[in-house]
């Protein structure tokens, strides 16, 4: 069996795990409930058995469905934009009782699987130039429907992952970095559009003290926490509390872990990811 085929079922696998035991540890240490470690186990299982099944599908069956896959994907897209749930100002969310789902990171596998096949036909034809326009335009319809929730973390992830893919397959530094300078160009244009998006920027950089608990409190709680948890994590006894985080089991997770475990309890973490990506 090839060493990939260990290597990256491992490390997904560890990865869901440590994800479990931190919602586990943060239940315990702030006494709440045990509902989203509980969530989250549930949702590791059923990943994990999916992307077996999922690997075991032959490539030459998702290049033969891969326009529909991103039809499907794209009319998802559409219709959370047209009916989906308002949620912290962004229109990128449907409900069902207490259940949310996010569309935009359903469709991440629908994204990649289309690239890939539009990538494989630019390769394989004599013509290339009528391919390149449409995987371009292809980019602008997803970025577009993404940016419209309006969701620009997640567009931010899409873009990345579109010049990941081009650097893989060995496209020219030319189109790349044109594709670069153009998204530059264009989240120019977004932050402009969208105010917010302009404030959490100058927040970032602006004075710790005079944003302390205006639109950049979110950042400065994180900071606290990576200071706190040093290198070997905050001693836990009766008179640690925890810092104070928005969304502490989602957004919040890693600073959380990092004020517990410290520097060396998170490296891992941000190590096996980038290992995955070697590997793959």
């Amino acid at each position: 069996m090839d060493k990939k085929h260990i290597i990256l079922p491992t490390i997904l696998t560890f990865l869901g795990c440590s994800s479990c035991l931190l919602l586990y540890t943060h239940a315990v240490t702030s006494g709440h409930n045990t509902y989203f470690y509980l969530r989250q186990t549930i949702w590791v299982v059923i990943s994990l058995a999916a992307f077996f099944a999922i690997r075991k599908i032959p490539h030459s069956r998702l290049e033969k469905y891969a326009p529909w896959i991103a039809s499907v994907g794209i009319a998802i897209l559409i219709a959370v934009l047209i009916g989906g749930t308002k949620i912290n100002g962004m229109s990128g969310w449907f409900t069902f009782g207490k259940l949310s789902l996010q569309p935009s990171e359903i469709c991440k596998p629908a994204f990649i699987i289309w690239n890939a096949w539009l990538l494989n036909m630019t390769h394989q034809a004599k013509q290339k130039t009528k391919f390149v326009f449409a995987t371009l335009l292809s980019l602008i319809l997803w970025m577009a429907l993404i940016i419209l929730e309006p969701d620009l973390g997640t567009g931010i992830v899409y873009f990345i992952t579109f010049i990941g893919m081009h650097y893989v397959i060995g496209s020219s530094p030319k189109f790349i970095l044109s594709i670069l300078a153009i998204g530059i160009i264009c989240a120019a244009i977004i932050i402009a559009i969208h105010p917010y998006a302009a404030k959490r920027i100058r927040g970032f950089f602006a004075d710790k003290e005079s944003t302390q608990q205006t639109i950049n409190w979110q950042t400065q709680q994180m900071q606290k926490c990576l200071h706190n948890g040093g290198w070997f994590g905050m001693p836990q006894d009766n008179n640690s509390q925890n810092t104070p985080l928005p969304y502490e089991t989602n957004d919040s997770l890693f600073a959380f872990a990092a004020e517990h475990m410290g520097f060396f309890g998170v490296v891992p973490l941000v190590l096996l990811p980038l290992l995955w990506l070697i590997f793959c």
